[in-house]
């Protein structure tokens, strides 16, 4: 039984060459790991790594013949369906285990979708890598069988994003999830893709410290850097852009990037091109990110939240500009809102009672949306209807030149 493999020439005769010295890692009992072992093979330019997988119970290998059956490589069509996934599942489990990765439908369908009104759009297989040189090697296999990359954090997002409209691989970046280095003292903390905002204060509370960008949801970090998000707090600590020193990225042919340097984490960005803003606000269209090194601050000594109600949002508004433009203390906050129309403040000055208040605040978009049931529904079959109008009068006006052209030249 044959070895299929879309392997370049240079690999396969490699490869077999090879052949007598994988039959004896067949063998033995010290490479052996239940029924598969792996094996390293390099290229003659040392220049490409790949994992070949060896499975007693699938064969890949004929003991008896040592034959490889070559296959022909399609570098110009598109690969969708069965065939995509046999053709990731080939090199995949050699490179994050056999638990990374998924073709469950289940699985599929919760990452072809995100909190938007936008249809789901579920990839064709779903990986998990486990740290940026899974990543790394997971696109290298993706651009050479010319596969769409779609990267997935936790899915709060609200344009559609992660939605895979051509089908394609899904990069689940969950299992990425620690954080890697914090320096209290440069105020500064560098991060995987799985850590999320919530978890990110929460290991930094004992510190002091505190990252303040609050998009609503407890988005992933690297998430709300590829989104460019903002918040809440956006007014005093500004968004995502202001707040990133440093990217890790895995470029669509799995070349791995640092957008200020490996290791650097300096502030200042006025020596060369500043990558790193090129990459924020990217929407993963641009490469996968797989660490971010993040600004911090320090926690305020004293905290105080409040909610003050206006008769329309034009007040609420003009209050807030208002505010900003004197650059108001608290004192006299009151006194704007009052002068808007607002109503007196309901002041929250203890821990508990503040988180009950923003906790609230955050759960808003999915209050408002359980408030009308089928809601994303009936406003997904709303925009369908329009844009089906649209491309019924496009048609007509189209019919109707062709017919006045015709007339013409007659």
């Amino acid at each position: 039984m044959g070895f299929s493999s879309t392997l370049s020439p240079t690999l396969s005769r490699r490869l077999r060459l090879q052949l007598p010295r994988l039959h004896r890692l067949l063998r033995s009992s010290d490479s052996q790991v239940g029924n598969s072992t792996r094996v390293k093979c390099l290229s003659r330019s040392g220049a490409e790594t790949i994992f070949v997988r060896l499975n007693y119970e699938r064969q890949l290998i004929d003991d008896r013949s040592g034959h490889i059956d070559e296959e022909a490589h399609e570098t110009n069509s598109r690969v969708t369906g069965s065939d995509l996934v046999r053709r990731v599942l080939l090199y995949q489990p050699s490179v994050c285990g056999d638990d990374g990765v998924s073709v469950g439908e289940a699985v599929r369908e919760q990452h072809g979708k995100d909190e938007s009104v936008h249809s789901c759009c579920p990839p064709d297989v779903v990986l998990f890598p486990r740290c940026v040189e899974e990543v790394s090697a997971l696109a290298k296999v993706c651009q050479r069988h010319r596969l769409p990359i779609i990267p997935f954090g936790t899915g709060t997002g609200l344009e559609g994003g992660v939605t895979a409209m051509q089908g394609g691989v899904c990069f689940s970046l969950r299992n990425m999830d620690q954080v890697l280095d914090l320096h209290p003292e440069d105020f500064d903390v560098t991060v995987e893709p799985g850590v999320t905002r919530k978890t990110l204060n929460a290991f930094l509370r004992d510190t002091g410290l505190w990252f303040p960008v609050d998009p609503g949801a407890d988005a992933s970090l690297c998430g709300m850097a590829a989104t460019s998000a903002s918040g809440t707090n956006a007014v005093r600590y500004g968004t995502m852009r202001e707040n990133v020193m440093n990217l890790e990225v895995v470029l669509a042919d799995g070349t791995v990037v640092h957008t200020a340097g490996k290791g650097r984490r300096s502030r200042k960005t006025a020596a060369g091109y500043n990558l790193t803003n090129l990459f924020v606000g990217s929407e993963g269209t641009l490469g996968i990110i797989t660490k971010t090194t993040l600004r911090l601050y320090g926690i305020p000594e004293a905290t105080a939240s409040a909610v003050c109600s206006f008769p329309s949002v034009q007040d609420a508004v003009d209050s807030t500009v208002q505010v900003l433009q004197a650059g108001v203390p608290v004192a006299r906050i009151e006194e704007i809102t009052r002068s808007n129309g607002g109503s007196d403040f309901q002041w929250a000055q203890d821990a508990e009672t503040r988180e009950r208040l923003w906790k609230a605040r955050h759960d808003a978009f999915y209050a408002a949306t359980a408030l009308r049931p089928g809601c994303k529904w009936q406003e997904r079959q709303e925009r369908q209807e329009r844009q089906q109008r649209q491309e019924r009068q496009q048609r007509q006006e189209r019919q109707g030149k062709e017919r006045s052209r015709g007339a013409a030249s007659v």
